[in-house]
C-alpha cells in the first residue's frame, strides 16, 4: 500500500464573471459593467488542488 499527497495548481474560468471578465452592477437602475474583482478582467482564476491518495494492490 502506498499514499501519495498532491498539490498543484490549474487555471480555470472564474465563476463570478463565467469567464468574460467583467460583472455588472445590480444596485442601480441602469446596468453599469465594471471589472470582474476576483479575476481583475482577465476571465480566469488559478485553484489549488491538493489532498491524500492511497493506492493499494489489486487482490481478488
Amino acid at each position: 500500500m502506498k499514499t501519495r499527497e498532491f498539490n498543484y495548481k490549474q487555471p480555470a474560468l472564474c465563476k463570478d464573471c463565467k469567464g468574460a471578465g467583467f460583472v455588472y452592477d445590480g444596485e442601480s437602475d441602469t446596468a453599469i459593467v465594471k471589472e470582474c474583482p476576483t479575476c481583475k478582467g482577465s476571465g480566469k482564476v488559478w485553484i489549488t488542488k491538493q489532498g491524500t491518495v492511497t493506492i493499494t494492490p489489486y487482490t481478488e
